[in-house]
């Protein structure tokens, strides 16, 4: 057990990753992942992130020590990496003896499909150090998450934990296990799933509803967020689409800040754990409000 995802990737950083050495993240990425890769001196490559994931025939010609991606909700942009992509993956790390850490941060929601298997259980080569978390399926201040490493890395990886805090907590060890065990966590995660399917519906049925035409693409295949893609708005008209919102109370987050390069066209990531269906489609309507007030203010400014 380790404390989240977060000492997962810095304790595999510390084992693998020696200062100046190339690590390759996603573009876009979480920034907390980039902070523990830079705190233990990564030279850090974004590769591209499409559709499909991490696109993987942009991979560096000379290869890297570690590869960080999460094929199963990528963060920030909601893909799912495509089979093919993680046989590409699995592929070129084998070949060129990298590593891959695997952040499964919230790999149990998904709402359309069966899941793709995850890169560890295709990992012939014993490349992925694969990290869960119960962050998202229990609550974040839980701090527990697990790691399933490669054999070889076995015994460093333990050493390495026992050496940054000794261990985590017994006794939310000791709960944690308990419900396991007693398998209430498998209850308590498919009610969750369904009250979580229904606030997804009403974020997607609120952008359909309140933003539809101006909307270019929604991504969300699981987790906790939907990303909506602006087709009209200029970066310029979003800052002011981001100030009406906020003035009304609406706590929507730009996409964005996660890439190297900012994209062509704005985004918002609207999440919606932590509302109920009729609450998200309030607020739906209210940003739906503050979008036409943009608009109308745009227009007003161009004639």
């Amino acid at each position: 057990m380790v404390g989240g995802t977060q000492q997962a990737l810095t304790l595999t950083a510390r084992l693998l990753v020696d200062e100046g050495q190339e690590v390759v993240i996603e573009d876009p990425h979480y920034q907390y992942a980039q902070h523990a890769l830079f705190a233990h001196g990564a030279q850090l490559s974004p590769v591209r992130v499409d559709v499909d994931g991490l696109v993987t025939g942009e991979l560096p010609s000379s290869p890297p020590r570690l590869i960080v991606v999460t094929p199963a909700h990528q963060f920030p942009s909601g893909v799912v990496m495509s089979l093919d992509r993680r046989v590409a993956l699995l592929n070129y790390a084998a070949k060129h003896g990298c590593w891959v850490f695997e952040d499964d941060y919230d790999g149990e929601l998904h709402y359309e499909s069966r899941p793709i298997p995850a890169l560890r259980s295709l990992d012939i080569a014993e490349r992925v150090i694969y990290s869960g978390t119960f962050s998202k399926t229990l609550f974040p201040g839980l701090r527990l998450g697990y790691v399933v490493c490669p054999p070889a890395l076995h015994q460093d990886m333990c050493t390495a934990k026992a050496c940054d805090d000794i261990g985590c907590s017994s006794i939310e060890q000791t709960a944690l296990a308990t419900f396991l065990s007693s398998r209430l966590y498998e209850k308590h995660l498919r009610k969750s799933l369904i009250e979580l399917r229904s606030r997804r519906q009403a974020v997607l049925t609120g952008i359909a509803r309140y933003l539809g035409p101006h909307i270019e693409r929604t991504t969300s295949n699981g987790g906790m967020h939907v990303v909506a893609w602006f087709r009209e708005l200029s970066y310029a008209d979003f800052d002011r689409l981001l100030a009406r919102a906020a003035a009304r109370s609406i706590g929507v987050y730009p996409i964005h800040p996660y890439y190297k390069k900012r994209p062509p066209r704005p985004g918002l990531m609207l999440g919606f754990a932590g509302l109920a269906p009729g609450q998200l489609m309030t607020a739906m309507a209210l940003l739906g409000e503050c979008l036409r007030e943009t608009l109308d203010k745009t227009h007003e400014a161009s004639v």
